[in-house]
């Protein structure tokens, strides 16, 4: 492998948040032509995408979960009984709750990864009307609206 090569996936690697690795020997085919800039960001989407699908979905199982608990609580019939302002205030907790420690929102590569990647990426300044103090908020608020924006 040659020199750029490895200094270039050290780079990815610490970019990504993961901590510095033990010298291992990739085995790379010679020669190697890196991705392009294209290619590099359309996998970084594809990573984004593939994480909000995975939390909408989540988010939507969760969701009837939460129905099923509130007509058992309320002992009720019907679905259509039940609160919905309070199933709306109970999934807000949740996905606050599941997004405030997930990896793409405490790692601060994956917390750029995330704004570069999504479509809400001003989300906090347009909820909140000022600029996010960090990269964090950020990160969380444009998540948690493409989530959101998906079910």
């Amino acid at each position: 492998m040659t020199e750029l090569l490895k200094r270039f996936a050290l780079k990815v690697w610490v970019w990504m948040g993961w901590p510095q690795p033990e010298p291992l020997r990739v085995l790379v085919e010679e020669p190697y032509e890196p991705p392009t800039f294209s290619e590099a960001y359309a996998a970084l989407e594809n990573w984004y995408w593939h994480v909000v699908r995975e939390y909408a979905d989540e988010y939507e199982d969760q969701r009837e979960e939460s129905v099923k608990m509130f007509m058992e609580q309320e002992e009720l019939d019907d679905e259509e009984d039940v609160d919905q302002c309070s199933i709306d205030e109970y999934m807000y907790e949740w996905l606050h709750e599941s997004l405030d420690g997930c990896a793409e929102v405490i790692y601060t590569a994956r917390s750029k990864a995330v704004l570069l990647a999504s479509s809400n990426d001003d989300a906090y300044l347009e909820e909140m009307g000022e600029a996010p103090p960090d990269v964090y908020a950020a990160a969380f608020w444009a998540l948690r609206t493409d989530i959101l924006e998906r079910t």
